[in-house]
């Protein structure tokens, strides 16, 4: 409900203040109130752009952070994957991510929340705590609920059992029709790494990791490293998009359509009138306890 407000007020705000001084005209005449107004009116709107990105800064994104974190486990949204070692060299990966799923909800009047797992840091996505034991867990009842994946797909640990290894073989072999990849490009991956270890090394990082994947998972490849970076994943035509605000909010749209589209395929054959959503995630719950079903688990069976 507060992110609801929140939209609606930075939605309707240009609106309300640019209409005060007509109604102010219409009830007063050209009176110092009305020419008040009319000032304000003016610098409000000659400065909105300034005060939208505050809005969303200061008010918009805490109250998605609240309600992603809170519906972490069952939410409809985008799970967003990465090496920790990126986060604090290029903190701004993470609004950028957020920024192409704002636009998107913009777009087609959604509303994905987006989350993280790591330690909660208060900055970029929402990051949902967990432990070493509990993380893989963790990850499995994410990727399960989640309408889209994001991950980058860069491991500069160099070791044949780290976690980003793990991530990309789960998402490739379990989750590859809604997990979308993203190739950073080498100027913008220079321009955060400097003065880190990270610096100068992007395609030798992304061609180590296309080896130990291939010895660890032999059916699953990363295509090669191109310096213009992208977007891509393993589904669908297209496979490959720019790695840009548009091709973001393309790839993304094309992921969470097809989602949409084999959910509203498979309510029309086995559940036209819509009677057995709620049963079948009570039977759902039942029979895992709660937590992600076993693999193969047709919800036909139940």
């Amino acid at each position: 409900m507060q992110v609801i407000f929140a939209k609606a007020a930075r939605v309707l705000a240009p609106f309300y203040v640019g209409s005060a001084p007509v109604v102010s005209y219409l009830l007063l005449g050209w009176t110092a109130p009305t020419w008040g107004l009319l000032a304000l009116a003016v610098i409000f709107l000659a400065s909105w752009p300034w005060l939208r990105a505050q809005w969303l800064t200061k008010i918009e994104r805490p109250a998605l952070r609240r309600q992603a974190l809170q519906d972490a486990v069952t939410m409809s949204g985008v799970l967003f994957l990465r090496s920790f070692a990126l986060d604090r060299p290029w903190a701004g990966l993470q609004d950028f991510v957020l920024g192409i799923i704002e636009k998107h909800n913009a777009n087609y009047a959604q509303l994905r929340a987006a989350v993280a797992i790591g330690d909660e840091d208060k900055h970029g996505i929402a990051k949902v705590e967990t432990t070493i034991e509990g993380w893989k867990e963790r990850l499995r009842a994410l990727s399960e609920n989640v309408d889209a994946i994001v991950m980058v797909p860069v491991d500069p640990t160099g070791k044949d059992e780290s976690g980003v290894l793990y991530e990309i073989i789960h998402t490739m072999s379990g989750h590859a029709e809604k997990t979308i990849y993203v190739m950073p490009p080498l100027a913008i991956w220079e321009r955060h790494m400097t003065g880190t270890d990270l610096a100068d090394r992007l395609p030798e990082l992304w061609a180590d990791t296309m080896r130990r994947l291939a010895n660890m998972a032999p059916r699953l490849a990363l295509p090669p490293y191109d310096p213009a970076g992208c977007f891509w994943r393993l589904r669908g035509e297209p496979w490959r998009f720019p790695f840009s605000d548009d091709g973001g909010r393309e790839v993304l749209f094309k992921v969470l359509d097809h989602k949409r589209v084999a959910h509203a395929a498979f309510r029309a054959k086995y559940d036209p009138e819509g009677y057995r959503a709620d049963e079948v995630r009570r039977m759902r719950e039942r029979l895992t306890g709660g937590k992600p079903p076993p693999p193969g688990l047709d919800d036909r069976l139940l």
